[in-house]
């Protein structure tokens, strides 16, 4: 019985990221005038917060190794945008960099002032964010975010699923935000 839930809930997984990715493919097509290599950005970055908001949501905890994966990628990536943006480059490492310290900073400020209010993992997830989409796609994912944070909670709340002082994992609502923001600014 254990394996069966398991076997479900991977289809599930496996059906809600290539969904997610068929339509954010779609959405940057139709509606952005992003490249491949901007596309294989965004791509890389939602199939791995996808197993990050899974893990997040069992166990209230992002890995480091996941962040470690994301920081990797991100690195190889920058190498092909600095071969084919030679000349947007400067600007491109500090819009990338701006947005990794901001929103990264934000959040480890959230993390240092307000108790239990988001975790270590989220401000390193934040951060990482930051490096793939820039100052302004970043803070459009934190908005949404947010957003879809605020949502979740208030209808947990109100179904009486969980109480005030219970915990809510943050990496789901991270992984929804992001593919909005994505779908709908092309950042």
């Amino acid at each position: 019985m254990g394996s069966l839930n398991l076997s479900r809930g991977r289809t599930i997984y496996l059906f809600s990221a290539v969904l997610t990715s068929v339509i954010m493919i779609f959405m940057l097509a139709k509606y952005h005038s992003l490249g491949v290599v901007d596309s294989l950005r965004l791509m890389c970055l939602v199939q791995l917060l996808f197993p990050i908001a899974a893990i997040d949501y069992k166990t209230q905890k992002i890995p480091n190794k996941l962040i470690l994966i994301l920081l990797i990628l991100r690195l190889i990536i920058f190498g092909v945008e600095a071969s084919v943006n030679s000349g947007r480059i400067v600007y491109l490492l500090k819009d990338y960099l701006i947005g990794a310290l901001c929103v990264g900073g934000f959040f480890l400020i959230m993390l240092l002032v307000f108790r239990n209010s988001v975790g270590m993992g989220d401000v390193k997830l934040f951060a990482v964010i930051g490096l793939y989409q820039g100052l302004w796609g970043a803070i459009n994912s934190v908005c949404f975010s947010l957003a879809v944070s605020f949502v979740i909670a208030v209808g947990l709340l109100a179904t009486k699923s969980k109480d005030k002082k219970d915990v809510m994992s943050f990496g789901p609502p991270i992984l929804a935000g992001t593919v909005i923001a994505i779908c709908l600014s092309g950042m």
